[in-house]
């Protein structure tokens, strides 16, 4: 642990690349869970910054579960989503200071009859009521099996109630969420919500919602928020008129996707013919190193989406031959898409390529 190597890649004798990096530092757990002990009181009794380490096993939340102006950690003890699950009804940031960071976990909504995943309120008597939130961070979790939305944050009473500097998912896989595209809410619902950046990094999304990111609530915040895809596979999304991407109306966005590949819309009924609204003064979007098919206004008789004013750099628009229901989204060994990305490595999520 808290080693500095190098590591080099040949190629026979010819050197492909350098790598430097640090081996983690061994967490230290405030408290340690075995399945069968009461998760929703460690998060309850939990104190601002806490660490709660998760042992290998099934655990439950059956009611919503609040984590209330303090910002703890949910984490795997042993790093993998697949041997540690926990069954939830919905997490709730509560007020000012509340904030989240997901590691090493799958999170399924499906026994709970999970409206959201994460949701912002104020307070429980007055969810409108104006809060200043902490980075939410999702790394390395599987989340699935919320009717309504991944994540909503739209609840302050008025435009900048709610503030958070930064929302951050990597490495995962979230699905099934957003009823097939039909639901009213956007994966990422953060309309009138203040935010610095919303970051989505080497994961994957399929079924997930009728748009990705909505914030077009008009207000004057005190940054251009971005929002910045790099990465990452989306499938089977897109539904309820929305605009399949981007919802940002007239608020001035720095909106990115870059080495990603998108497919398959809409999941359901239609969305709009534009993928993305962004009309602010001063917005910059762009799109580079993508592929992109199958992106339709309708699922039947519809019209190939179009990006607006976006910036298109050396994308592509290669049929995988996936489907809407697609889960597996392996790139084909010969695949040009393996090479495509800005520096010459894969597209997409890098889970279906090594």
């Amino acid at each position: 642990a808290g080693v500095l190597y190098s590591a080099e890649l040949f190629d026979g004798t010819k050197s492909k690349g350098l790598v430097t990096f640090t081996t983690l530092l061994p967490t230290n757990y405030s408290v340690k869970l075995n399945p069968g002990d009461d998760l929703a009181a460690a998060i309850t009794n939990a104190a601002n910054g806490a660490i709660i380490g998760l042992n290998p096993g099934t655990y439950t939340l059956a009611t919503t579960s609040f984590i209330t102006q303090k910002a703890i950690t949910l984490k795997s003890t042993s790093g993998n989503p697949t041997d540690t699950k926990v069954n939830y009804k919905e997490i709730d940031l509560e007020g000012t200071g509340a904030g989240v960071t997901l590691s090493g976990i799958e999170f399924d909504g499906t026994a709970g009859a999970a409206l959201y995943f994460i949701n912002f309120i104020g307070s429980q008597a007055a969810n409108g009521s104006a809060a200043t939130f902490t980075n939410v961070v999702l790394e390395n979790c599987i989340v699935h099996g919320a009717t309504t939305a991944f994540l909503r944050g739209d609840r302050g009473t008025a435009a900048r109630d709610f503030k958070i500097t930064n929302i951050t998912v990597n490495n995962s896989v979230v699905y099934d969420m957003g009823l097939n595209g039909s639901s009213a809410y956007y994966t990422f619902h953060v309309n009138k919500m203040q935010f610095n950046t919303i970051s989505v990094s080497k994961s994957t999304f399929y079924n997930a919602g009728p748009g990705l990111v909505t914030a077009s609530t008009t207000y004057a915040g005190d940054v251009v928020p971005t929002v910045a895809i790099s990465n990452s596979t989306f499938n089977g999304f897109g539904g309820n008129a929305k605009y399949a991407l981007l919802d940002a109306s007239a608020n001035p966005i720095k909106f990115t996707i870059l080495n990603s590949i998108l497919a398959n819309t809409p999941k359901s009924g239609t969305v709009n013919a534009a993928a993305i609204r962004a009309t602010g003064a001063g917005s910059t979007l762009s799109i580079s190193n993508s592929n992109y098919f199958n992106l339709s206004s309708a699922l039947t008789g519809g019209t190939v989406l179009n990006f607006g004013t976006a910036t298109l750099t050396s994308n592509q628009t290669q049929n995988l031959g996936w489907s809407a229901t697609t889960t597996d989204f392996t790139l084909p060994a010969n695949s040009t898409l393996r090479t495509a990305g800005n520096t010459g490595s894969s597209i997409g999520d890098p889970r279906w390529t090594y």
